[in-house]
């Protein structure tokens, strides 16, 4: 019978006209946690031999091989976004260690990962962002290490420019509206970080590292916002802020000890941040 050409995209689970074969290097542990989380148990359709190299999952220098699985562009990109994700958190994590032995003030607050990447089937995302029960969620908190109160939230954002490269800072609407969800349930000083993430490589394998971090507020983001607009070959709007309202990391734990953070715990209190407008085509 003659092929119609199109092939079963592996997260879908399902008959795809845009999905192609992906090679993608995984050590044995990932490339089994892939196949049974988000690869709906699809094997890969050819592997090659196994050599010294980096996962694109773990991130770790270990033994992996190239496998191959067809994917569509959407999942292609999705299963490439779990390493740049794990590679801007542990970034974040590690940062905030450092920041913590240069001010030894911030001592008693752990940064904790309340958001890590979690893969999933294609029909599995869908479920879940469509579950009314489900509570959007900080990508970490800082939280006093003696009485567990929550002290502020951190949103994560990533990318491969730096804020000084970029015309402007954009962020989807949908997550501008998880931001006010959460903010709403915690009530407490709230962050979006962006961090640099490029690749880095050991050929012909490649992980994602985390370069820099800058930081704002979402009352500075209140003040820096611009426009709504929907992106060039996107039908999701997206808002956008002036890149002033963000600071490198390495000023946030003197944010975190000065009056400007007492008065935005008592601001948040009052008020959710307006972080975006949607206007009307006239």
């Amino acid at each position: 019978m003659k092929s119609d050409f199109r092939h079963i995209c592996a997260r879908h689970g399902s008959k795809r006209a845009d999905a192609r074969l992906i090679g993608i290097f995984l050590c044995d542990d990932c490339a089994n946690l892939l196949l049974e989380k988000a690869l709906n148990k699809i094997s890969p359709t050819y592997e090659n031999l196994e050599i010294e190299g980096f996962c694109a999952f773990c991130l770790e220098k270990k033994k992996v091989k190239q496998r191959f699985y067809y994917l569509c562009e959407t999942c292609e990109r999705i299963i490439r976004s779990y390493g740049v994700e794990k590679a801007a958190s542990s970034f974040i994590l590690a940062k905030w260690q450092r920041l913590v032995k240069t001010v030894p003030e911030l001592g008693f607050i752990v940064l904790e990962q309340t958001d890590p990447v979690e893969p999933m089937t294609y029909e599995a995302h869908r479920k879940a962002k469509s579950d009314p029960s489900r509570e959007s969620r900080p990508d970490f908190i800082g939280r006093h290490q003696s009485t567990g109160q929550i002290i502020f939230a951190i949103e994560m954002k990533t990318g491969r420019n730096a804020i000084s490269a970029m015309s402007a800072f954009q962020l989807d609407v949908t997550d501008c509206d998880d931001i006010l969800s959460f903010i709403k349930r915690l009530r407490c000083p709230t962050y979006l970080f962006h961090v640099q993430v490029l690749p880095d490589y050991l050929p012909p394998t490649e992980r994602y590292v985390g370069i820099k971090a800058w930081w704002a507020s979402v009352f500075d983001m209140e003040k820096c916002f611009r426009q709504t607009r929907i992106r060039y070959r996107e039908r999701r709007p997206a808002a956008y802020y002036d890149k002033k309202c963000f600071d490198t990391a390495e000023t946030f734990p003197t944010h975190i000890l000065s009056e400007g953070f007492k008065k935005m715990e008592d601001e948040i209190k009052r008020r959710l941040p307006v972080l975006y407008v949607l206007r009307n085509k006239k």
